[in-house]
């Protein structure tokens, strides 16, 4: 895949990023919550000043750095991938990691609202940005152990 697409696709995901979060702040109150799926799926905006889970709140620069750290390494292993699969995952990381930066810098927290309930399991309040991390990572997992053979058509 060429450097060009892998941009293109940066530009593109990290802009629906910053417009859903865009879309749930011009529209919703903080702590407002938009039931789609009862006692499922629900939008529920809220913010978050640290990472997942919240841990580490309140330490805004050091994920400042985290995000430098990360690009750099997201980087290097761009630059040694040897599969279009690890490519697209480092431009998943690159536009996840850069939209909550960008929530970072300009609101000095992070502002979430996808919500998922199962049964009475309420799972963390995220965002697209946190979704193309967690899609990233097993994708790159998914290629180092070379699992995709599984899935390869067979031939007779």
């Amino acid at each position: 895949m060429k450097k060009r697409s892998l941009f293109m696709i940066i530009i593109f995901l990290i802009g629906l990023d910053q417009l859903s979060k865009y879309m749930i702040t011009s529209n919703m109150e903080l702590y407002q919550e938009i039931n789609i799926i009862p006692h499922f799926f629900s939008i529920y905006y809220t913010v978050n000043d640290g990472a997942a889970f919240s841990i580490l709140k309140g330490h805004l620069y050091l994920f400042y750095i985290v995000a430098l750290v990360g690009l750099i390494v997201i980087y290097n292993i761009y630059k040694g991938a040897t599969t279009t699969l690890t490519k697209v995952a480092c431009a998943l990381l690159t536009s996840g990691l850069l939209g909550n930066l960008i929530d970072r810098i300009i609101n000095k927290q992070v502002i979430d609202f996808i919500s998922f309930t199962f049964n009475t399991y309420h799972f963390a309040i995220f965002n697209l940005a946190d979704s193309f991390i967690t899609v990233a990572i097993v994708l790159i997992i998914f290629d180092t152990l070379g699992l995709r053979k599984f899935f390869k058509k067979k031939e007779n």
